[in-house]
């Protein structure tokens, strides 16, 4: 029984390492978005793309409305963050 436990610990740390991995991806890439912004004179922030993100990946997902609205809302307030920072 113990053993099992520690393979299932196990698995849920390579998949919680994968979601840092992608984590770390998705703010590469959202300062390359600022540099884009910056170039063409565009706002850090945008309601409606919000909103489309949450929606579609509610839509696109078996987890809680609530999870999913909570989870974003944080990866998204950290993009806004990341995109402010830069010079």
């Amino acid at each position: 029984m113990k053993n099992e436990l520690q393979i299932f610990r196990k698995e849920v740390d390579k998949i919680d390492n994968k979601i840092i991995n992608l984590l770390e991806k998705r703010f590469e890439i959202v300062r390359k978005i600022r540099k884009h912004k910056l170039k063409n004179y565009l706002s850090i922030k945008d309601k409606k793309r919000e909103k489309e993100i949450i929606n579609s990946k509610i839509r696109n997902s078996a987890l809680s409305k609530n999870f999913i609205k909570k989870l974003f809302n944080l990866v998204l307030t950290e993009s806004k963050k990341i995109q402010r920072k830069i010079k």
